[in-house]
């Protein structure tokens, strides 16, 4: 399934909104899908996802996800960029 993101599904699209409201400090979230992770970046009202179908092994952080939403939103980025754009996203905090 190369390039291909998998379809998301009313469920889990539901679950990541519940996640979220649960979890108000939270940005970034990393969820097991079929084939890989699906990465969901919370910004304001608005959830951003991506699929890495890579093998990840994050925490559960926000400081760890983030580097690895933008390098998977980002593919043809170097890695040290995505690193620097997560950092940037949980420095702005809420202020967007």
């Amino acid at each position: 399934m190369v390039g291909e993101i998998p379809p998301v599904t009313e469920i889990e699209a539901g679950d990541d909104r519940a996640w979220f409201a649960c979890h108000l400090q939270r940005r970034f979230r990393a969820r097991p899908g079929a084939g890989g992770w699906w990465l969901v970046r919370r910004r304001g009202a608005v959830l951003l996802r991506t699929f890495s179908s890579t093998a990840l092994a994050l925490a559960d952080r926000d400081k760890a996800i983030a580097p690895a939403w933008f390098a998977a939103a980002y593919p043809d980025e170097f890695f040290e960029r995505a690193k620097r754009k997560g950092r940037k996203a949980l420095a702005i905090g809420g202020r967007r």
